[in-house]
């Protein structure tokens, strides 16, 4: 089987990793090249007709182009740990969980990304202040979310499962478009915390280099070997969620990259 993604900070090939991370699954992802518009080719739309990643590809064919569908997929055919639960009581509850932070959480930041961020901006008619009126929603969001946790280790159960990943990422990319968590909600923060020191350390990044902008090639590609070498900030210091990468001025290229993490995120 093939699994088709990009890499962070798109939220939801990143979902999927973490998912296979969770379950012990070693599924190399089957990198697309989203400045090349491989994701719209029709080769791959024979996969998966909205042209979207992540995409599962199994041996006999069959394609699942749905975080949670292909997490639940790989869920039934390796039960343990289970990340959807083991009862129908507790399946349901998860269910509910993964509902409610894509519909209490994942909605304001999807349409503040799109209507109010900088980097959005050439890619479609945005409506500002449509746009800016989901900070408020995002913050009542943080406060549902905070109530929930106020005296759990976990989102749904007493286990890690499909709804902390769903939370977890939406709550990161968040803070990657200039959405952070509300220190003071303090269950909330708890909760990230933990799951930042839960996760193994080849998920999150060893080191965060601010640059005002990326070496790029005669050819238009990243010009690797004129990196900088890292330095500064540890991996510890990557893991703090008040680590924040800076919002450098956007340029065309910039644009495109927006463009293409807004089809991501299915805008």
């Amino acid at each position: 089987m093939k699994l088709y993604g990009a890499p962070n900070p798109a939220p939801n090939p990143r979902r999927v990793r973490i998912f296979l991370a969770e379950k012990g699954i070693d599924l190399p992802e089957t990198r697309i090249d989203m400045m090349k518009r491989e994701h719209k080719s029709e080769e791959f739309r024979a996969r998966n007709p909205l042209g979207q990643i992540p995409t599962l590809e199994l041996d006999d064919g069959t394609c699942i182009s749905e975080t949670v569908a292909i997490c639940r997929y790989f869920d039934e055919i390796q039960p343990d740990p289970p990340m959807f639960g083991r009862t129908a009581v507790e399946k349901a509850v998860v269910d509910q969980w993964i509902r409610r932070v894509e519909f209490v959480a994942m909605m304001p930041v999807g349409n503040f990304w799109r209507h109010a961020h900088p980097r959005t901006a050439a890619l479609l008619t945005q409506y500002k202040d449509f746009g800016e009126s989901n900070r408020e929603t995002w913050a009542g969001a943080q406060r549902f979310f905070d109530r929930a946790l106020q005296g759990r280790e976990f989102l749904a159960l007493d286990t890690l499962t499909m709804a902390d990943i769903c939370l977890q990422t939406t709550v990161d990319f968040a803070d990657w478009i200039g959405l952070p968590c509300d220190p003071e909600l303090r269950a909330l923060d708890s909760w990230r915390r933990q799951l930042r020191t839960h996760l193994p350390d080849y998920m999150l990044p060893a080191f965060i280099v601010p640059l005002a902008a990326l070496p790029i090639t005669v050819h238009g590609k990243l010009d690797t070997a004129a990196l900088p070498a890292p330095s500064g900030i540890g991996a510890q210091a990557a893991r703090d969620p008040d680590t924040v990468a800076p919002d450098p001025t956007s340029d065309p290229v910039r644009a495109l990259l927006a463009g293409i993490w807004c089809e991501v995120l299915e805008c």
